[in-house]
């Protein structure tokens, strides 16, 4: 077991730090073969296991990341970033229950995290549990007050409420702290991923023509992100045209075929082209991605 200072620490680094696009000093390429090197030497600690998680995950070796994010568990219960990697995995593959029980372990042991109540909030919302979801995100805005995120997902939950004045006033908050963190994004990767933010804050106002022009915006400096592609596809999908959303949730399958919502959706968009067999196969993806087995 490691100290509360220590353990604050890490957790910044391995949790919040480590791999930030919009750290000053991001670079994708190098963090990619940095990633690729620390993989080659087995981990000995709870701390080695999480870190080459985490290079696990940014490298697409999702259940071997789980495998060894439930060892560093094992070998210490009580260390927060473990259960954070393991809701970060649980939550990539849609099963959200997982993804919440991990999320709620961490905060027990990190209780001062923005980040933390945001994720377990984002999973709520999926869950439909929106009272609780709006504790969770409320909560990460008192601890960040420039969490963008927060803000967006707490004026969605009060869009599907109906309370349409709640919803206007964290969605203007929420785009104007995007919008201010554009102007100084330190890198493509991050400018992407601000666009990401804005594309949903323009959907969830209704302007999803725009939502579709920042999403192809933020392709075209992270075409590799399939989050990009699936999200341009569902918007696509949402404005019947379908060949335009098969041909992006395509895409997004192709760079991440662990990421179960893009089979979910093209599922939806399968169906209403009248392509049964295609749905149906879709489907039956989905569900097995639900768990690690």
């Amino acid at each position: 077991m490691i100290g509360s200072i220590a353990l604050i620490l890490i957790v910044q680094f391995v949790v919040f730090g480590q791999g930030d696009p919009c750290a000053s000093n991001f670079d994708a390429a190098a963090q990619r073969k940095a990633d690729q090197l620390l993989i080659k030497t087995p981990p000995t600690d709870a701390v080695g296991y999480v870190l080459q998680g985490y290079a696990l995950r940014r490298l697409g070796q999702y259940e071997l990341a789980e495998k060894y994010a439930t060892k560093a568990m094992d070998l210490d219960p009580k260390y927060a970033p473990a259960y954070y990697l393991s809701g970060e995995l649980h939550d990539h593959r849609s099963s959200w229950g997982w993804a919440a029980l991990m999320y709620s372990k961490a905060i027990a042991l990190y209780p001062d995290s923005s980040d933390l109540y945001y994720a377990r909030g984002r999973v709520r919302i999926n869950r439909e549990e929106f009272m609780a979801a709006i504790s969770d995100v409320t909560k990460s805005i008192e601890l960040d007050p420039k969490n963008a995120q927060a803000f967006y997902a707490r004026g969605y939950v009060h869009r599907y409420q109906g309370d349409r004045e709640r919803m206007k006033a964290d969605l203007d908050t929420a785009y104007l702290l995007v919008t201010d963190q554009l102007k100084t994004a330190p890198s493509e990767k991050c400018t992407a991923d601000l666009l990401l933010v804005r594309a949903l804050i323009y959907d969830s106002s209704g302007d999803t023509g725009r939502s579709i022009d920042d999403l192809t915006e933020s392709i075209k400096l992270d075409s590799t992100n399939s989050e990009l592609f699936y999200y341009r596809g569902r918007l696509f999908a949402k404005l019947k045209k379908y060949d335009e959303a098969i041909e992006s949730l395509t895409t997004a399958i192709k760079l991440d075929p662990n990421y179960a919502l893009s089979f979910r959706e093209r599922a939806k968009t399968y169906d209403a082209l009248g392509y049964k067999k295609l749905a149906d196969a879709d489907r039956a993806t989905f569900e097995s991605l639900g768990s690690f087995k």
